[in-house]
């Protein structure tokens, strides 16, 4: 009986905690995820950086196994050309 117990409060709990995480996540999109461009509000694509890690590529990429870096904020920038 408890391990029934056990097993449906830890899904009631993945489910809360996934229920924050989307709200978190959709809080940042909000925030993060549009610009004022022309006077017309406009998705972003990707706001997200990647924290540096090996880089893995697909199949047999030539710069599987290197390190990425972490990307400073003078190394991005912003087109915003038609």
């Amino acid at each position: 009986m408890i391990c029934h117990i056990a097993r449906h409060l830890s899904y009631v709990f993945y489910y809360l905690i996934k229920q924050k995480l989307k709200e978190e996540n959709a809080a940042k999109q909000e925030e993060y995820g549009f610009c004022i461009m022309d006077s017309h509000r406009e998705k972003i694509g990707n706001f997200r950086i990647e924290p540096p890690s090996l880089f893995r590529g697909r199949g047999e990429h030539p710069k599987q196994g290197m390190l990425k870096r972490r990307v400073q904020p003078e190394d991005v920038i912003i087109n915003c050309s038609k």
